[in-house]
């Protein structure tokens, strides 16, 4: 672990996948205050939920030819860092959905077994993982896709319109080269 000098209040844990990883204090003491509350499991959860959700960013950002700078965790949430070239409203809007995209793949097997089969109860680790990775990381789906600055919402749902201009554009191309 090291202090970096260029963000205050980050320190350096290591990489994932390559990605170097950075947490600010406050995820620091706020899992610290968890795991001594007894939330170890739910904190190692959270984390987890959190850090994939950015290496969802980071994901789509490789397979748009960008590169990844890397991923900031604070107690309020995250930041996946990168560099990319032209301004392209379509990889933007891509690139939004891999946060969303990486927790519904969590969310959506998770929830069929939950709905179809008897969950043990009073397993306090079962019943840590199954409420973070279940009703908590649906509402960090919901929450993520509001359509306000910062959050993913605000970028991801013009994929829909781009995707319409882009379906319009290459069926007028295919009908202006029949003629």
């Amino acid at each position: 672990m090291s202090v970096d000098q260029s963000a205050p209040g980050f320190v350096s844990v290591g990489r994932i996948l390559g990605v170097p990883l950075r947490l600010h204090i406050s995820a620091l003491v706020v899992g610290v205050a968890g795991i001594i509350g007894g939330f170890g499991v739910t904190v190692a959860a959270l984390l987890f939920l959190l850090v994939g959700h950015e290496m969802g960013h980071a994901l789509l950002i490789r397979r748009c030819g960008y590169e990844v700078v890397g991923v900031d965790l604070s107690a309020l949430g995250g930041r996946c860092l990168y560099l990319r070239g032209a301004n392209d409203d379509w990889h933007d809007a891509l690139i939004a959905w891999g946060g969303v995209g990486f927790q519904a793949l969590l969310l959506l097997p998770l929830l069929a077994w939950v709905l179809c089969f008897p969950v043990p109860r009073g397993i306090g680790a079962i019943d840590q993982l199954l409420f973070v990775f279940v009703p908590i990381n649906a509402l960090m789906i919901l929450y993520n896709l509001v359509p306000l600055r910062h959050l993913d919402g605000a970028v991801a749902w013009q994929v829909f319109p781009l995707w319409a201009g882009r379906r319009q554009r290459r069926l007028a191309k295919a009908e202006q080269a029949e003629k």
